[in-house]
């Protein structure tokens, strides 16, 4: 009887080892490389590689190529070496800038979509795609994108500050009463540390309430400086205090007229993930600078 229970023992304590090894090989390969870009012109730009969270694994850029759909193919692979993971990439023909896409030199091209519920090479699909290989905006735990799900604002602060490359502030300073606890703390004094946000009330950030098409264009157009230019079409708009932001998106084709929101905007309307990777990878996709 005792040595039957030893046993039962013996296994119970090897498959919890079974149980902790699989656990952690799960969460390793969950990192993944992200790659990020400083346009230096309309023909050059400064690439660095590296792991979406700390690993102690070297990246190495292998090589790179315009593609025939006119984003930027970006070869890497793990390396025994170190200093090979910054890049000057130049490119006949002033692409700049440009989407990117990264790709293990070291394994098959890629058949499998990032995402498993976004497929296609339409415009949308490949700025989210573009957002994910910049780390600015990744998926669920499941595989899942879910492009038409519906953004908070702690969300969009995270995702805002990322494509403006801020670091997180370290000051401690309460400006809202209701984020002491919420995960985008960090990343919302950021925004309100750029007087970029201002909050619902005085106190208040409401960080789980959802953001509307309204919120987001005031922030782009209070975050980025934007050259390009667009022939807007002329139509009355619902009076609205973001219509100057929304106005100045479409003077600089952040809105396009493929948009269903070109000629129907509605401030109010909450915005979803996949509009949010579009508008931000145009803005990116262009020239542009930091307010």
């Amino acid at each position: 009887m005792q040595k039957k229970i030893q046993n039962n023992r013996f296994i119970g304590l090897l498959l919890l080892l079974m149980l902790i090894l699989f656990a952690g090989q799960a969460q390793a390969t969950d990192n993944y490389v992200i790659c990020r870009i400083d346009w230096i012109s309309p023909d050059s730009a400064e690439v660095k590689i590296e792991w979406k969270r700390p690993d102690s694994q070297n990246l190495m850029i292998t090589g790179w190529q315009m593609a025939e759909d006119q984003v930027l193919n970006i070869y890497y692979q793990i390396s025994n070496v170190q200093g090979y993971e910054k890049r000057l990439i130049t490119l006949a023909g002033k692409p700049f800038p440009v989407q990117v896409r990264l790709l293990n030199s070291a394994q098959p091209a890629q058949t499998q979509p990032i995402f498993s519920d976004i497929s296609g090479s339409g415009e949308r699909e490949r700025a989210i795609a573009n957002l994910y290989y910049q780390g600015i905006l990744g998926g669920y735990p499941d595989g899942s994108f879910a492009p038409d799900k519906q953004v908070s604002r702690a969300e969009f602060a995270k995702i805002l500050c990322e494509a403006l490359k801020l670091p997180q502030t370290e000051k401690e300073e309460i400006v809202f009463q209701d984020i002491e606890q919420n995960w985008a703390k960090g990343y919302i004094l950021t925004l309100a540390e750029k007087k970029l946000v201002k909050g619902k009330a005085e106190g208040i950030f409401d960080p789980d309430g959802k953001i509307s098409l309204g919120e987001i264009f005031a922030l782009l157009d209070r975050s980025f400086y934007l050259y390009g230019k667009a022939q807007i079409a002329a139509n009355a708009l619902p009076e609205h205090w973001s219509n100057p932001h929304y106005l100045a998106m479409k003077g600089q084709a952040v809105v396009k007229p493929t948009d269903d929101i070109y000629t129907n905007y509605q401030a109010g309307r909450l915005a979803s993930r996949g509009e949010v990777a579009l508008f931000i990878s145009r803005i990116l996709e262009q020239k542009h600078d930091r307010k």
